[in-house]
């Protein structure tokens, strides 16, 4: 009986592996879904807002006559020099 037994482990196992591989690539799979949502409705009221904001930058009319003004020659500027300061590492990601 010990012969017979040694016999068929060899295709046992190997019917085994057969079933295995064979659910894995014949059985069904999950499809996934999108992974973005495309919203129309969203995308085109903003766009839309875009084009109309866009429209009223375009009929802006600029009146440059203030840079020559009293009041624009009397400002002063207030704004102060940044000190120079050490650089860090050129990677920070780079091993040290």
């Amino acid at each position: 009986m010990q012969p017979l037994i040694q016999k068929f482990i060899p295709y046992v196992a190997l019917v085994i592996v057969l079933v295995f591989f064979g659910y894995r690539l014949l059985g069904t799979e999950e499809v996934p879904g999108p992974l973005i949502e495309e919203s129309s409705l969203v995308s085109d009221t903003v766009g839309r807002e875009f084009v109309v904001l866009l429209e009223s930058l375009k009929k802006l009319e600029i009146d440059y006559t203030f840079f020559g003004s009293e009041a624009f020659k009397h400002l002063e500027d207030f704004s102060e020099e940044i000190a120079v300061q050490p650089v860090g590492r050129a990677n920070p990601f780079a091993p040290i």
